[in-house]
C-alpha cells in the first residue's frame, strides 16, 4: 500500500489560524477563488491572497515558513 501522507503542519504562534471552514481561505476567510497551494506548507489559499502575502512577507501566512511565488501551485479541478 502507498505510504501515509505527512501530518499537516500546525499554524505558527502569532500567525493566521486555519478557518473552521476547510473550503475557506486562511487569509480572507471567504470561499477560495482560484485555489492555490503553498508547497512549503501545504495550505491552500485564494491565488490573489497568497500571492500578495508571499510577495509582501516572503512567508506562508499560516506556518511562517519561507516561501516565494515559485512555491505556489494553482489547483485545477477536472470537471
Amino acid at each position: 500500500s502507498p505510504p501515509r501522507p505527512p501530518e499537516p503542519l500546525l499554524p505558527a504562534a502569532g500567525a493566521l489560524n486555519s478557518p473552521s471552514d476547510p473550503s475557506a481561505c486562511p487569509v480572507c476567510s471567504k470561499p477560495r477563488q482560484r485555489p492555490t497551494a503553498c508547497v512549503t506548507s501545504g495550505y491552500v489559499f485564494c491565488y490573489n491572497c497568497i500571492n500578495k502575502a508571499i510577495r509582501e512577507r516572503g512567508r506562508c501566512p499560516v506556518t511562517l515558513l519561507p516561501a516565494t511565488p515559485d512555491h505556489l501551485r494553482i489547483l485545477y479541478d477536472a470537471e
